[in-house]
């Protein structure tokens, strides 16, 4: 249930004497959030900007907001060299400005915290009811402007879980591998699960077809909102990037071992079938026998 609560209450103090009333057209307010997509427990800030042909000299207005979801951290008079508060604490019971001469300002700042207990995947609006600007100090200067709001939507987090295969992370790269030969691209997204969408890319570009071998080197990129998780795939033995584990792949261990070439980053872990740290012999005699259909799989 939203609840509202008054954690403004404005008081005008009139200083500026014999002004002219203000005019509907002269009098605005409008309430920004510095974000509106957040995730539980994001912190964002609310700032309330208000106008006065006539100048301003204060302001009165109830701000009210889904305590169940957010959480007031902190409540501030935007310039205090401006202006400054008369009230007794941070729910700004009186707000006041030195001059009155400012006809255009920021003058409430609100800091809230999305609760970690708030529901992924629906909204929350912070309302400003009853706002009144005051010009100057005779009795027909207060105009109301009426009520601004804004809304936030409290995303859902990205969920992910696979199974059968080994996930790891080396510095900022993410690798899904222990990944058989041959393996076709459909049976790895269904040992994916995820609330989140799963594509999958070679060199940047998007494979639409599934029935395929998915190869070392491909992208596993899962998404949902603004979080992307991207892993990078290895299959073993295939280190030339065509999903399987042939002669050629034998060809480029031994160029490596003898150093006339250089496996790097998955490719190297693709060649490393004994997980020792090192593509060797040993690796090169896993693969022959695989290609040579004395095992099924490496």
């Amino acid at each position: 249930m939203k609840k509202q609560i008054k954690t403004l209450m404005l008081v005008v103090m009139l200083i500026v004497a014999c002004m002219l009333p203000v005019n509907a057209a002269d009098a605005t307010a409008t309430l920004n959030a510095s974000k509106t997509e957040l995730y539980p427990g994001d912190t964002f800030t609310v700032t309330m900007s208000v106008t006065c042909g006539e100048g301003i000299n204060g302001l009165s207005t109830v701000v009210s907001y889904d305590q169940t979801k957010l959480e007031l951290q902190k409540a501030e008079v935007v310039d205090t060299t401006k202006w400054f508060n008369l009230g007794e604490n941070l729910s700004f019971d009186i707000i006041h400005y030195v001059s009155g001469t400012e006809t255009s300002a920021d003058m409430i700042k609100l800091t809230f915290k999305v609760k970690a207990i708030a529901e992924e995947g629906t909204t929350a609006k912070i309302t400003a009811s009853n706002i009144k600007l005051d010009s100057d100090a005779s009795s027909n200067s207060m105009k109301e402007v009426g009520t601004k709001e804004v809304e936030i939507s409290i995303l859902e987090r990205l969920d992910v879980s696979i199974s059968d295969y080994e996930q790891e992370q080396q510095g900022t790269n993410k690798y899904i591998h222990k990944i058989n030969p041959k393996t076709l691209i459909e049976k790895i997204k269904g040992k994916i699960q995820t609330n989140g969408l799963v594509k999958i890319f070679k060199d940047n570009i998007e494979v639409l077809e599934e029935n395929i071998k998915i190869a070392t080197g491909m992208e596993i990129r899962i998404s949902l909102n603004n979080e992307v998780l991207i892993y990078k795939t290895v299959i073993k033995g295939d280190t030339d990037g065509d999903g399987d584990a042939t002669f050629n792949d034998i060809l480029q261990i031994n160029k490596h071992r003898l150093n006339k070439a250089s496996l790097q980053n998955e490719y190297l872990k693709a060649a490393d079938l004994t997980a020792d740290g090192i593509a060797d012999f040993m690796d090169i005699l896993q693969i022959n026998k695989y290609r040579l259909g004395k095992t099924d799989s490496l």
